[in-house]
């Protein structure tokens, strides 16, 4: 009979144990599939300060649906002829990024809207910096473009400030004099322009890069899309995408026991606006991007 009621004493308490160990195993697979449900992404103003990064977790259900209304955006982008078309859908598309909680720290709905709308910039510097360069914009190529608006979503994308252009190393020249020439000038202009943030004409946004270590080198590109409308009219871009700007890519070294490096392809210079980014991803190539504002001077191809 005692052992009767150490059997039955040991599954009274086995039993507790089990209801109370059920619960907490349960609760972390519960928590464990709605982290594995959210998209954390982070926000960042770029040419300006004062701001902060924003953080959120979205779920995949509000990403899928921020993703198609970015392809609705794109598709009015493509419709649009002028700059003064385009500016009201980025304005629309500030208050949409405003209900996922996307806008940088402690900047409002109109701060945003003026921040990539290029409002910032000087006016009428922008119109003469216009007659200035009329000449040049007719002999351009389909993948240039001027003091334009600039939106896209593409991977393998880097962007680079004043402090990441120094510390990286700049690599050879492979281009023409006069192409030196012609961006030492627009770069000083620029500086004019972008007098909320002196050093924003240095910013870059940079697709692909050229990659190397010791078994061999091949390019990588971007994919995604870019649209862009300025000074030479809207330019769109979708698929396989590099950055061909007649300016030298910084280079990026990963110290042994990684042992590779890389040379940024540079698309646009004087970025000045808004940019989103996934949290999962290669932290320093294979990252997805969302980004949207205005640039000095941009220029891309598409490749095969």
């Amino acid at each position: 009979m005692m052992e009767k009621n150490r059997i039955f004493a040991l599954g009274v308490i086995l039993l507790f144990a089990g209801v109370s160990i059920a619960p907490s195993i349960n609760f972390t697979i519960v928590k464990a599939s709605i982290e594995n449900d959210l998209v954390e992404v982070t926000t960042q103003a770029c040419g300006i300060k004062g701001f902060g990064n924003t953080t959120v977790k979205l779920t995949r259900e509000q990403y899928q649906d921020l993703e198609q209304y970015l392809a609705g955006f794109r598709a009015r982008l493509n419709q649009t002829t002028t700059r003064e078309e385009a500016v009201p859908i980025f304005k629309e598309a500030v208050v949409e990024l405003d209900k996922y909680g996307l806008l940088p720290k402690e900047m409002s709905v109109e701060q945003a809207r003026k921040l990539v709308t290029s409002l910032y910039q000087n006016p009428n510097l922008m119109i003469y910096q216009k007659k200035l360069l009329q000449n040049h914009l007719s002999a351009q190529e389909n993948y240039s473009n001027f003091l334009c608006l600039i939106a896209g979503q593409t991977d393998h994308t880097t962007f680079e400030s004043m402090g990441g252009v120094l510390f990286n190393k700049i690599e050879g020249s492979t281009h023409s004099f006069w192409l030196y020439a012609f961006s030492t000038y627009l770069y000083v202009f620029f500086t004019l322009l972008c007098w909320i943030n002196l050093l924003a004409v240095v910013n870059r946004i940079n697709l692909g890069y050229y990659f190397y270590d010791d078994y061999g080198s091949y390019p990588v590109q971007a994919s995604g899309w870019v649209t862009t409308i300025g000074l030479v009219g809207v330019k769109n871009f979708q698929g396989n995408l590099q950055g061909t700007l007649p300016i030298e890519g910084t280079h990026w070294q990963v110290s042994p026991p990684v042992g590779h490096a890389s040379i940024k392809y540079p698309a646009a210079v004087g970025f000045v606006g808004i940019k989103i980014g996934k949290s999962s991803g290669d932290l320093l190539y294979g990252k997805d991007f969302i980004y949207i504002g205005s640039a000095l001077w941009t220029e891309i191809s598409t490749t095969n």
